[in-house]
């Protein structure tokens, strides 16, 4: 799924008047996972991937195929993430969303850049994508990032919206972080050891959706 960056529809995240540079962008945490599910729920509703989804994807971090990338204002507030999967020489952008509060002031643009320039130093060649065909505020920024269009999948998402596939080609360098090389998330020490499955947090709801990008 990649994020809506458009007109405000409820308020969610860090105050508006805050400064970009009191953004901070962060590796994704097992503390943020709740944060980040309900970023998600609010932006894509029937879209939007469940808790466990996330916590699924935060394990997969340890194998150097996943990179989630947070961002967060000087009250820890996380109001934006990122996420990327690699598949050889291909990064696939798993999610890309900006809480609606923090709209316009270039969070997902840091966001995107950041997550671009991890899947070149992971030697990838190109990033692809999945965004709505009714998010022009989204493709305006993957096309000012040289992201070109592929093809349109009719009816992708649940809600019945056509999806734009992109594409961006990169440059070909020998990778800093080869597969497998990535630090492991830090896990709660409830779950190291205990034999317990980590499919989602204790106590907390998980919807259903389905899985986009």
């Amino acid at each position: 799924m990649v994020g809506p960056i458009g007109p405000a529809r409820t308020r969610v995240g860090g105050p508006v008047a805050q400064e970009p540079s009191s953004i901070r962008l962060r590796p994704m945490s097992w503390n943020d996972l709740a944060m980040v599910h309900a970023l998600g729920a609010d932006l894509f509703s029937a879209d939007a991937w469940p808790l466990g989804e996330f916590v699924a994807e935060f394990m997969r971090i340890a194998q150097g195929r996943r990179s989630y990338t947070v961002a967060v204002d000087s009250s820890g507030t996380l109001v934006g993430v990122a996420g990327v999967r690699t598949e050889s020489a291909q990064a696939v952008l798993q999610t890309l969303a900006v809480s609606r509060e923090a709209w316009g002031r270039g969070i997902g643009r840091r966001l995107l850049a950041r997550t671009v320039a991890d899947a070149e130093a992971r030697g990838c060649r190109e990033v692809v994508l999945h965004v709505s065909a009714d998010n022009p505020r989204a493709r305006d920024l993957y096309r000012k990032f040289g992201f070109q269009t592929v093809t349109v999948q009719p009816a992708y998402y649940r809600s019945g919206c056509d999806a734009l596939a992109m594409r961006l080609p990169l440059r070909v360098t020998q990778p800093s972080l080869p597969a497998g090389s990535a630090p492991g998330p830090r896990v709660p020490a409830a779950l190291r050891g205990s034999g317990q499955s980590p499919t989602r947090p204790s106590g907390l709801p998980v919807g259903t959706a389905r899985r986009n990008g």
